[in-house]
């Protein structure tokens, strides 16, 4: 007896009524689970007291965040704390339409809680060394989505620290024109 060659196409044959019945149960609970993960992480939640927008975890996370990017001396002029980046950050994601403020308070969640599956911490709880290699880890990463995570938040927090006049003085930029001399 000779072989049947399979039929071009995406399936070589009909699923069976079974295959169908278990795709239909894997799909019901990914849709559960979804619905679950959407109302647990999605929410906005309250802001913090004296905050625009984020919770005081979403700030502790910012911080911890900001201080990987910016640490201060001898890698930049001022830290992150010194330039209160986490705030800026806070009041700019604030002043962003609500599916902004959903899509950074989530990445912030998200950075929080990787982690503790390999390093047994939440993100702002470790050290400096440590947060600078998970970011790393997403900055490195072979999953787009990561990748475009980490370069959201140092865009996020480098905005804020280029805006500050202190930090525009310490590279040198001058600003307006000199007119003293002029008649």
């Amino acid at each position: 007896m000779s072989e049947v060659p399979p039929k071009p196409g995406l399936l070589a044959s009909a699923p069976s009524r079974r295959a169908l019945l278990r795709a239909t149960g894997i799909g019901g609970v990914a849709l559960i689970a979804g619905s679950w993960l959407q109302r647990t992480f999605w929410r906005l939640g309250e802001p913090a007291p004296g905050l625009v927008c984020f919770t005081d975890e979403e700030l502790g996370t910012a911080r911890a965040m900001a201080e990987v990017f910016f640490p201060g001396p001898p890698d930049v002029p001022f830290s992150a704390a010194e330039i209160r980046l986490a705030e800026f950050a806070d009041g700019f994601v604030g002043g962003q339409y609500e599916d902004n403020q959903h899509v950074i308070k989530m990445l912030l969640r998200t950075v929080e809680r990787w982690p503790v599956w390999g390093r047994g911490q939440r993100f702002s709880r470790l050290p400096l060394a440590e947060r600078k290699a998970v970011l790393a880890a997403f900055r490195d990463s072979g999953w787009t989505v990561r990748g475009a995570a980490y370069e959201s938040m140092r865009y996020l927090f480098s905005l804020g620290y280029f805006e500050d006049m202190r930090v525009r003085q310490a590279a040198g930029l001058s600003f307006g024109c000199d007119l003293t001399g002029r008649v």
